[in-house]
């Protein structure tokens, strides 16, 4: 079969409807990648999603012998529209006022994807829909994924680098102890975080994986292949990355695993994305295999006429749901009074850690700590986030003391009721953990209070626990969310009991809180 060489240019896109259509194709997805790039700050798993849109432009210019003029689809102007607005709308409005939802965002991305799909069958550039399914897949990879998969996925692979580099450590000859994901040498801690799990390198991996599968033409069977090497490749190479570091840790210090991190990681991460490109070429098919009888349709096949009605149609799938959303959340945009409360930690406070501050992405942060007798201490973290920081006020959403704390090799249980304290009206509410009382055996007992504050009354302290998909579903009633945000976390070393570390909480909130007006 031959093949058109290069992409046939339109030749009736010479009506205002066509063009009315493609401008408010290109606003649906400008105002779609404009929320999806939130998530593709430094601080996040996703900062190859600045380059997959163009990437994807790559791919459609790769893929242009396989774009053909195809028939007509006998849908009708009415069904367009209703599949535009049944489809996009209520994403739209739902993933609007709650952008830390993640599952309306990829509703609305495969949604658009379809019946930008349908446009490029109807108008003069016609695509065959295996191509743009296949770039759209490619696409799909620089969205967040669910919280309870990616939080599963870290917590695994770290668990995974963790023991490995324990066990190795072990063989070298090193007393090695794994306490949680925290490796203890000579008292000495390896803290294997987040960072050193590897999930940002599985991200990169696997949309490097299905941008190479596209542009190689692969089948399904090389595809999940690859697919398999990239996760293979996320472990072996994370793991030499990990080992590396502590072994650099151990043998010269913190100062220069710190001077030395980034480039050990940076060089692992490189070795890792060609190591996977390397297999990608030596499994790509041969030209001799390309088959592409079964795949695509025939470009002679003769078009069928359309309706004058039908690029309006688009005209309005498309722009109707951005314009009722825009127009809707305009008016009901709230006006936030801002905090009624502060935390003022004194001038014997010192600013955070610079590791913290990168991945938090706060805009202002202390810490103070406070002795309270031998082994006894109180240390207060207090952090915020400004109204246009929606982007970092989603970090800290995912670093809830637990999660985070146990990196270090501190085990902690967070309990199921909420401390509540009163303070210029309002009740501020502190979630509790707690050493597990089998960890106690000679150690200090260690109480964690944290209370993640916002503007909003849909947020609460304890926002992290997921709220009903009712709740959120009606959330386009009240408007957008306010970014604004306050974080508090107080460690008490040495309680006696729970009741105990709250008498010292209230004591030392008393201290700290002060009245904006």
């Amino acid at each position: 079969m031959n093949l058109p060489t290069s992409l046939p240019l339109p030749t009736k896109l010479n009506s205002v409807g066509w063009w009315v259509a493609i401008a408010t194709l290109l606003l649906a997805w400008f105002s779609l990648l404009s929320r999806i790039s939130m998530w593709w700050n430094d601080a996040s798993y996703y900062t190859h999603g600045w380059a997959v849109p163009l990437l994807a432009l790559v791919l459609i210019a790769r893929r242009s012998t396989d774009w053909a003029i195809v028939k007509r689809s006998s849908i009708t102007p009415w069904q367009l529209i209703s599949l535009g607005l049944l489809l996009l709308l209520p994403c739209r409005m739902i993933a609007e006022p709650d952008p830390f939802w993640r599952v309306p965002l990829w509703t609305e991305t495969l949604s658009l994807c379809l019946v930008t799909g349908l446009f490029l069958i109807h108008s003069k550039v016609r695509i065959a829909w295996q191509a743009w399914a296949w770039t759209s897949l490619y696409f799909l990879t620089c969205l967040p994924w669910p919280a309870a998969i990616e939080s599963n996925a870290v917590h695994s692979l770290t668990q995974w680098v963790a023991l490995l580099t324990s066990e190795t450590l072990l063989l070298c000859g090193y007393p090695a102890e794994l306490l949680g994901n925290a490796i203890m040498v000579d008292r000495k801690t390896v803290s294997i975080n987040q960072a050193c799990s590897g999930i940002r390198s599985l991200q990169n991996l696997i949309s490097l994986a299905v941008f190479l599968s596209v542009y190689f033409r692969f089948d399904w069977g090389r595809f999940f292949f690859l697919l398999t090497m990239a996760g293979l490749c996320t472990l072996v190479f994370n793991f030499c990355r990990a080992l590396c570091l502590s072994y650099v840790f151990l043998s010269q210090g913190i100062e220069v695993q710190e001077e030395w991190h980034d480039s050990i990681g940076n060089f692992f991460a490189t070795l890792s994305m060609v190591a996977l490109a390397a297999w990608a070429w030596l499994v790509r098919p041969r030209d001799n295999e390309l088959s592409l009888k079964s795949d695509y349709p025939n470009p002679e096949v003769k078009e069928e006429p359309s309706k004058a009605s039908i690029p309006w149609s688009y005209a309005c799938a498309f722009g109707l749901p951005q314009l009722f959303s825009f127009t809707w959340f305009s008016l009901l945009s709230p006006q936030v009074p801002g905090f009624t409360w502060q935390a003022d930690l004194g001038k014997e406070a010192q600013p955070l850690e610079h590791g913290i501050e990168e991945v938090l992405q706060f805009d202002y942060g202390q810490k103070l700590r406070l002795p309270r007798g031998p082994n006894q201490w109180i240390e207060v973290i207090h952090f915020g986030y400004n109204e246009d920081s929606a982007a970092a006020s989603l970090c800290s959403r995912n670093h809830p003391p637990d999660y985070c704390m146990g990196y270090t090799g501190v085990e902690l249980v967070g309990s199921n009721s909420l401390f509540p304290y009163s303070f210029g009206g309002e009740i501020l509410k502190f979630r509790h953990y707690a050493t597990p009382a089998t960890r106690l055996n000679g150690v200090s007992r260690l109480d964690v209070f944290w209370g993640s504050f916002t503007l909003d009354s849909r947020i609460d302290s304890y926002d992290f626990l997921p709220s009903s998909l009712w709740e959120k579903a009606t959330w386009f009633l009240s408007g957008k969310l306010s970014y604004q945000r306050k974080v508090l976390l107080v460690t008490i070393h040495g309680s006696k009991n729970r009741k105990d570390a709250e008498n010292k909480l209230k004591e030392t909130l008393g201290t700290i809180l002060c009245s904006t007006e």
